[in-house]
C-alpha cells in the first residue's frame, strides 16, 4: 500500500473538515503479552466552520487527540464534551458523530487490536473513553 504522505482533502458536507493524511500504514507492533496492534493511518483535521459529521462508524479504533478544542462527539447517542489536551477513544463498531467549532483541530489514529484483545470490557460507561491529558 503505498504513503499519502501530507494529503489535503476537504471532506464533509459543504467543505466542514481539511484533512491532512499524515500517513497511511500497516504495521503490527508487538507488545506486552504478546498483543498485536496494527496501525492504519493518521490525520490532523481542522474544521473550517462549525458543522457537524455525520453519524457513522468504523470497523477499527479511533483515537482522537484534541490539540485546539472545543470538539464535541456523541456516541451511541450520548453527548461528549472535550477540549484541548483531551484524548477520545472509540470503539470499533460504535456509532458517533462529530460535532465541530470552527477553528478546531485535532489529531486522529486509526488502528486495530488483535482478535481476543480489547481496550475496554463490554458495558464500560462510554465516559471511560475520554482520557484527560495534561499538558
Amino acid at each position: 500500500m503505498k504513503n499519502r504522505e501530507f494529503t489535503d482533502k476537504t471532506i464533509g458536507e459543504d467543505s466542514l473538515l481539511k484533512v491532512r493524511y499524515l500517513c497511511n500504514y500497516h504495521c503490527l507492533v508487538m507488545g506486552k503479552d504478546d498483543m498485536k496492534v496494527e496501525f492504519i493511518d493518521c490525520n490532523y483535521t481542522r474544521a473550517q466552520k462549525d458543522g457537524t459529521f455525520a453519524r457513522h462508524m468504523h470497523l477499527y479504533y479511533e483515537l482522537l487527540y484534541i490539540k485546539k478544542g472545543p470538539y464535541k462527539a456523541t456516541i451511541n447517542g450520548e453527548l461528549l464534551n472535550l477540549d484541548a489536551g483531551d484524548v477520545l477513544i472509540v470503539q470499533s463498531g460504535q456509532y458517533h458523530e462529530d460535532i465541530f467549532v470552527k477553528g478546531c483541530e485535532l489529531f486522529g489514529f486509526h488502528f486495530n487490536m488483535a482478535q481476543g484483545f480489547a481496550l475496554f470490557p463490554p458495558g464500560t460507561s462510554i465516559h471511560k473513553q475520554i482520557l484527560h491529558l495534561q499538558e
